[in-house]
């Protein structure tokens, strides 16, 4: 019997993915080169600060929690991007929205 997990999610994020899935959390996507997961966003629920207050519960300290809307060819879906410290200034650049870097750097370094 093959192992879902070992066939579809990489190595370096597979084991916050099976947490995430195990405790109820939808995943939608993820990658273990850029270390983030993509979540299922629903509007009635506050995933924003469960998802906070259960990292932090599992010793995950460095991680940027980020709801997104995009657009395209028309169609538009929203959904929540869990970043991990090693990726998040590099995943949220925007080059249109100057100054963004240095923002997060800061909070980043008072953390």
């Amino acid at each position: 019997m093959s192992d879902w997990y070992e066939e579809h999610i990489e190595a370096p994020i597979r084991p916050l993915v099976k947490l995430l899935r195990d405790n109820g959390f939808n995943t939608l996507g993820s990658c273990g080169h850029n270390m983030y997961v993509q979540l299922l966003f629903m509007p009635e629920w506050d995933i924003v600060t469960e998802l906070s207050e259960f990292m932090i519960a599992n010793e995950y300290k460095d991680f940027l929690i980020s709801v997104e809307h995009r657009v395209s060819n028309g169609r538009s879906w929203t959904y929540v991007m869990l970043y991990l410290k090693e990726n998040c200034l590099l995943q949220v650049y925007n080059p249109s929205a100057p100054g963004i870097i240095e923002m997060l750097g800061a909070q980043v370094e008072k953390q």
